[in-house]
């Protein structure tokens, strides 16, 4: 399933046309795709999200724009805990379960180069998984 769903997005990303940044006000809308490595001690594992981002850029210099992912078939298991329980004299069963991760946040970036070989920019964001 979840090679399905890369496979998908990356036929969806390699057809959409790229545009080079514009001198005026622009408007765009994305898809997004990422694949997050979780802390092993949230017990989450390994997976991918996707979702949209869209935004405003204002010349070549500054950009506005938001973001929200979610996750695609997330499991949380808790299987090397139980044996620590166990050692303390607890008998607790820990099953499972299926989890969904949402990403939403925003962000502020500004180019400083023109026309450079090199492109430095300056990103600031902010955002909240739930």
């Amino acid at each position: 399933m979840k090679l399905r769903l890369l496979l998908v997005a990356l036929l969806v990303g390699a057809g959409i046309k790229t545009y080079a940044q514009v001198e005026d006000v622009s408007f765009f809308v994305t898809p997004t795709a990422s694949y997050n490595w979780f802390s092993k001690k949230t017990t989450v594992e390994d997976g991918l999200m996707y979702g949209l981002q869209a935004g405003f850029g204002f010349g070549k210099f500054l950009e506005l724009r938001g973001f929200y992912e979610q996750s695609s078939d997330l499991d949380q298991e808790f299987g090397h805990y139980i044996d620590k329980l166990e050692d303390l004299g607890l008998n607790w069963d820990l099953p499972g379960r299926d989890v969904r991760v949402k990403r939403i946040g925003g962000e502020f970036k500004a180019n400083f180069a023109n026309k450079a070989a090199v492109s430095p920019y300056l990103l600031v964001g902010t955002g909240v998984h739930k």
